[in-house]
């Protein structure tokens, strides 16, 4: 199976997400045609895996535990849609975070190493900064501000005003457990399905 390592994301941060891009469909409607992200995929990768073995994914939930075992759970919140990379080469909108940048880059170097040593899998080397992939272009180019500014405007309305009191914001998003993801590759997208879910801070 195609492999994956992410940290999934609740009900209500995906819908907001979702909204976001919706509304930069709706002010730059010339843009609907790229590759968006179903809401139900709306996900943030800690590790690719690739092609992953039936016989090689238990050793690959063991090296899960042994990474998140000495990690306590943490709070990532959502801040805003970029493009990235930046400039007229864009390939991609993200969503990216506030905070939770620490914990989460140590997550992810943890889930790296431990894959290498157990698996084989070559560790990234590429700084990991957690995001959430909206979309992806068929061509790099500039996005329209307009178009980021709407999805934006989204964001902030989700956002919670001083002295809030009630609910959680949909964009805070407590990390407590990493998950084993498979990705079926199909002529509609790709369809993820979860495999298996692993605690931090089991120690």
């Amino acid at each position: 199976m195609r492999a994956f390592v992410a940290i999934t994301l609740p009900d209500a941060t995906r819908a907001a997400l979702a909204a976001a891009s919706a509304a930069f469909r709706d002010a730059a409607p010339e843009w609907a045609g790229e590759k968006w992200v179903p809401e139900q995929n709306l996900h943030v990768t800690l590790q690719f895996i690739g092609e992953l073995a039936d016989e090689a994914a238990p050793a690959a939930l063991d090296a899960l535990e042994l990474a998140c075992a000495p990690l306590r759970p943490f709070t990532l919140s959502v801040n805003d849609v970029v493009a990235r990379p930046a400039g007229r080469r864009a390939r991609m909108l993200w969503a990216r975070f506030a905070d939770g940048f620490e914990p989460a880059r140590q997550l992810a170097a943890g889930v790296s190493d431990a894959l290498a040593e157990a698996i084989g899998l070559e560790p990234e080397k590429r700084a990991y900064a957690p995001h959430v992939t909206l979309v992806r272009f068929r061509v790099p180019r500039r996005p329209p501000e307009h178009g980021i500014a709407a999805a934006n405007a989204v964001l902030d309305s989700s956002a919670p005003s001083c002295g809030t009191s009630g609910g959680a914001s949909p964009l805070f998003v407590s990390v407590r457990r990493v998950t084993l993801m498979s990705s079926r590759l199909s002529r509609s997208g790709p369809a993820y399905e979860e495999v298996a879910s692993v605690p931090l801070g089991k120690d």
